[in-house]
């Protein structure tokens, strides 16, 4: 498999990140192959400086679950672009993990049911993320960061900023566009412009 080069950069220094792993090509193809439907579970990805050039597209055709920990160490992904009428997209279409301290910008999601910037499907827990400069839309089930959070689920400290985008028809969110029971949600931020028809929220749809 070839790397794929995807656009990283901190959020706190003039600097660029990439994913980091065991090897070049490894790193770069654990998210890729997530979405190309392998399941990755146990894995710990950590991102620390390096640049990179090339923005991300990602479309999640065959869904299977990162049950990881991914920790962006406060770092950033530019440019992601999703354009697919699935469900469950998102940079990860669906996660049982840990997701901690990454920023989503310039990116733009154009997707089926149950999809979010960061997460379709969200069944473990997402912390101190954000989105800028983004949008999202879809028909039901999506929100700015998470589509559904299932049962069980925590999403905490994130935030959604002013220019950013989230539409669709029913349920859709500025943060999470479908909450289950006993979600655990906290420290949420919307500032994003939310439209849709039934079902709306600041937070949740």
């Amino acid at each position: 498999m070839d790397a794929k080069i995807w656009y990283f950069g901190r959020n706190d220094l003039q600097s660029y990140c990439y994913l980091i792993s065991n090897s070049d090509t490894e790193r770069l193809s654990i998210l890729e192959e997530t979405n190309d439907g392998i399941t990755i579970s146990q894995e710990s990805i950590n991102i620390a400086k390096e640049t990179l050039e090339e923005d991300l597209d990602i479309k999640n055709e065959n869904l299977k679950r990162f049950a990881g920990a991914f920790n962006g160490n406060g770092c950033w992904i530019r440019g992601m672009r999703i354009d697919t009428q699935k469900r469950y997209q998102g940079l990860f279409g669906y996660q049982s993990g840990v997701i901690s301290n990454l920023t989503i910008k310039y990116s733009d999601v154009k997707a089926g049911e149950s999809s979010g910037i960061l997460v379709g499907l969200n069944e473990g827990k997402i912390k101190n993320c954000r989105v800028e400069n983004s949008s999202i839309t879809s028909n039901e089930k999506t929100g700015g960061l998470v589509g559904i959070a299932m049962t069980n689920s925590i999403v905490e400290d994130c935030k959604i900023d002013k220019f950013s985008n989230v539409s669709g028809k029913k349920n859709i969110g500025g943060l999470i566009g479908y909450i289950n029971n006993n979600v655990t949600i906290q420290n949420l931020t919307n500032e994003s412009t939310v439209k849709g028809d039934e079902y709306i929220g600041g937070i949740a749809g």
